[in-house]
């Protein structure tokens, strides 16, 4: 503390009190002098009475005395050029007890910052460093992103207000705050900068320190100290731009995020992927000003079996990201989720494809891929798809990688039947028969319905498919007419034999998609 600050504080709160300060200096402690003899050191405040003040007194840089000396040892202080408070006798004695006090507050901080400065330079989550200055100082302590996201907080967060309350509980800010912060500078024509500032909330009856957390002349993000008395420590400023510091690279250097703003997209892809509703997440949107692509799919990548996150994170992302630098992604439930760019028909570009055909080839994972969408808040909804069809693609037997949820939304569908005894029952006769025939006549009669079913009864489809000429396609499915008395115009029986083969391919855990779902002119 400096001993003007000090002067002015005693001065204020003591009337008729004195005061000089010909050399100011900075004040590190405080000592009651026992003996006349010693003098204490320049960076220590002496506190005297003024029977000590005697003309053999080696005076200090800066003293306090308890009660009016003569004025000869007045004039001797400043001859002398010390800094000297001197206190009526009346308020002498409380105004010692004061100053100890001040001084005992100031040890505390000066250690407090030292144990902050630890923990920050340490890579202590954030939200453990602002409990513990929290707690030691008696300051809320809250940082969000520019979206209103909660991004850390002191525990416990104990403000008289519901709205507070409620978005620390839920992790986002409500309406109610979100406008409160975006109209408060325009309210008070507040110039945009990246210094702590104070404000004082009527509702909450708490001081409020704010600073804002800016990269390139943006605002994404903001911390909160809040204080009911006004008394925020001494070192607070400093601290402010510190936890702004550290935010920021929080947002920006988080591994495979290459901005701020790139992580806008992270924070509220994740709140949508833990539940939160459509219109909260609409509301998220607008507060942060980001865009979404104008139509998407949801793309989980996982691997069909237990590898844990330290493999997903520091080696599946990394490789996804060196792919796809751009797009959002994170960790949910031992998978990577992250969404997509599509045409209007809902097609992956070929390049995209392939490179995720490579990466999944690579690094022997699965790809679920959703229904097309447009609405950000239908993500989640998008995002079950993905999941489910990864479900299918666990037990499939055919070697593929990526899976579409439109190609196997049958399969989901019969998949979320409780009872599957009921499935063997749901088969038409005839593929029972065609395998038994198959396996006595080596035949592919099976197969060849299986496929001309899937491929809506197309000859030229099912020769492709099956590497066969025109001709032998004709021929099986002649024998197949003539051996099962198949009709073929019967639109009820083709129905039930395309179902049948679906049902079938479920139970054999053998799924086939013929659906390319990737844009293939350029």
């Amino acid at each position: 503390m400096l001993f003007s600050s000090l002067s002015q504080l005693i001065t204020e709160k003591y009337p008729g009190t004195i005061s000089a300060y010909p050399l100011d200096c900075e004040l590190s402690d405080v000592t009651i002098a026992e003996s006349s003899t010693i003098e204490p050191p320049s960076d220590r405040l002496g506190i005297y009475k003024k029977a000590q003040l005697t003309d053999n007194l080696p005076l200090p840089l800066c003293l306090f005395c308890a009660g009016f000396p003569a004025q000869a040892s007045i004039d001797r202080l400043r001859d002398n050029g010390t800094n000297y408070i001197i206190v009526p006798d009346e308020f002498a004695n409380e105004a010692i007890v004061f100053i100890l006090s001040l001084f005992q507050n100031t040890l505390e901080q000066q250690k407090l910052y030292a144990d902050l400065m630890y923990m920050l330079a340490s890579d202590e989550d954030l939200g453990v460093v602002f409990s513990e200055f929290s707690k030691r100082s008696e300051c809320q302590m809250l940082a969000v992103d520019v979206s209103g996201k909660v991004l850390a907080h002191s525990t416990p967060f104990l403000v008289d207000h519901p709205h507070w309350q409620h978005s620390i509980q839920v992790g986002y800010l409500d309406d109610y705050l979100i406008e409160y912060i975006l109209s408060y500078r325009i309210k008070n024509n507040l110039v945009v900068h990246a210094k702590p500032f104070i404000v004082y909330c009527d509702r909450l009856k708490m001081y409020i320190k704010a600073i804002r957390v800016m990269t390139n002349m943006e605002i994404v993000g903001y911390i909160f100290m809040g204080c009911h008395s006004g008394a925020f420590p001494n070192f607070s400023d400093t601290l402010m731009s510190l936890f702004s510091k550290k935010l920021l690279n929080v947002l920006i250097t988080r591994k495979s995020y290459p901005s701020a703003n790139f992580n806008l997209y992270h924070n509220i892809l994740t709140d949508i992927i833990y539940g939160a509703t459509g219109d909260e997440i609409s509301r998220r949107i607008a507060t942060a000003k980001i865009t979404f692509p104008p139509h998407m799919r949801v793309i989980v990548l996982q691997t069909n079996y237990f590898v844990g996150n330290k493999y997903l994170q520091d080696t599946l992302i990394p490789r996804v990201s060196s792919v796809f630098p751009d797009a959002p992604k994170l960790l949910k439930d031992g998978a990577l989720v992250s969404f997509f760019e599509v045409n209007e028909a809902g097609d992956l570009s070929p390049d995209v494809y392939q490179n995720l055909l490579q990466l999944a080839n690579d690094n022997k994972i699965l790809v679920g891929i959703s229904n097309v969408f447009q609405n950000p808040g239908d993500l989640y909804s998008h995002y079950q798809q993905a999941l489910q069809v990864l479900s299918i693609a666990k037990r499939s037997t055919e070697q593929q990688r990526i899976f579409f949820f439109s190609d196997y939304a049958f399969y989901v569908l019969i998949d979320s039947i409780d009872d599957k005894s009921i499935l063997a029952h749901c088969l038409h006769p005839i593929l029972s028969k065609l395998e038994a025939y198959d396996a006595e006549k080596n035949t592919e009669l099976y197969e060849t319905l299986k496929v001309y079913a899937q491929t809506g009864y197309s000859k030229n489809m099912t020769a492709d498919l099956m590497f066969l000429h025109r001709n032998t396609v004709n021929y099986r499915i002649q024998q197949i007419t003539d051996l099962f008395s198949i009709d073929f115009s019967d639109y009820t029986l083709l129905f039930k034999l395309q179902y049948s083969f679906y049902i079938d391919s479920y139970l054999k855990n053998r799924y086939i998609s013929l659906t390319p779902h990737v844009k293939t002119e350029p």
